[in-house]
Formats: C-alpha cells, structure tokens, sequence
C-alpha cells in the first residue's frame, strides 16, 4: 500500500483478499473495509477535532447501533453519527447540518453533513474521539477509489475463534508474500488487543 496527506496507510480490498487466498474461512463472517482520517467537526460557534471513521455495508455495526441514544445509523453518504459528549458539547442535534474540515496536504477541503445519529458507548475516550460515516465520504475526501482504505477488519462468527484466527492469517500472509516476492507490509491486531477495556466494559452494560 501507500501513503497520501492526512491519511494512514492506504490497503486495497482486492490486494488483501488475494494475499488470504487459500484461507479457511468457515470461521470469518465478514471481511470489511473502513477508512478513518482525521477532521474537524465545527458549527456556527465551536469545533472539535475528530477522528472520522468510514465504514462499507459490510461492517458489524451492531455495537454501536446498540448504543444509540438518539437517530439512527446510515449509509447515505453525508450522514454521520456522533457521540453524545461531542454533541453536547457543541450544542448538535439530529438533523444538524455542521461542516467537516480536512487538511489534505497543503489543502483543506469542506463537506456540509447531517446528523442522522447520536450514541454513546459510556467510554469517554472513545466518544471523545470517534465519529462515524459511510466509507464513501471518506473515500471521496481522501481521493481514494471504492477498493481503498485504511484497513480491513474480519468479523468472525465466535470471537473466542479470535486467537486462531489470528495466527491462521499471519502465517497465510507471511506465505503469500514470500511465494510472491512482494515487499508489501500489513499491521494485524484484534479487538481485544486494542480495545481490551472498551469491549470489557459493553459486555458489563449488557449484563
């Protein structure tokens, strides 16, 4: 993959799943794409820097549509969601049309998008910080085609299945790059090495 201004590493799809060909994927519900930049949310008297998440239609979103509290989850290109304490704190509600900023290289560029969702998980880091989208309006600001993103995330049926997963895909890439000569370097991590505490804390409030 490559790099643009104010992206992370660019993986496509299509490049991924040939790398994981031969897989077993019996255990692996779906493979997704997402592409995450950072932004700046401002109304006509605030703004917070965020981190803007874009998620294709074959995301489990189930978590967070769990965790609304107002509005919905869409897929219409200039909606998004965003977190209670982000929404409080600028005084936004569903229906809102704020402006999103990015900086890309030495460019900013705009898109006017609707609230169609408020939610909050109760992890103030996370709500502080996360906002979501389709995948497309990421895509289009970035300049990415409908293959690209910032990274791929499998969901398996079990995620007690997660571990073996895991080493099952690490030793599959580390095959398909040494068989094919490529130079090509791919960062894996789980949820539950990332957000240990996060998905701890949902399995509490659902208790």
């Amino acid at each position: 993959g490559n790099t643009q201004p104010g992206v992370e590493r660019i993986v496509s799809l299509q490049e991924v799943e040939s790398t994981l060909e031969g897989i077993d994927r019996s255990k692996i519900k779906s493979i997704a794409l997402t592409a995450e930049m950072p932004c700046v949310l401002k109304t006509d008297s605030d703004f917070q820097g965020l981190a803007l998440r874009g998620l294709s239609s074959e995301v489990d979103t189930t978590v967070i549509s769990k965790r609304l509290v107002e509005g919905r989850m869409s897929r219409d290109d200039n909606d998004v969601v965003v977190s209670q304490i982000v929404a409080r704190r600028l005084g936004i509600n569903v229906g809102d049309r704020p402006i999103l900023f990015f900086i890309r290289g030495d460019k900013i560029k705009q898109r006017r998008v609707v609230i169609t969702g408020i939610y909050d998980t109760a992890m103030e880091e996370f709500d502080r910080n996360i906002l979501f989208s389709n995948i497309s309006l990421a895509q289009s600001i970035a300049d990415l085609t409908p293959d690209q993103g910032t990274s791929v995330e499998f969901t398996l049926y079990d995620i007690n299945n997660i571990d073996e997963m895991r080493d099952e895909i690490i030793q599959t890439v580390y095959t398909s790059l040494y068989q094919s000569h490529s130079s090509a370097v791919y960062q894996l991590s789980t949820v539950t090495d990332e957000n240990i505490s996060f998905f701890a804390w949902l399995e509490l409030l659902d208790t």
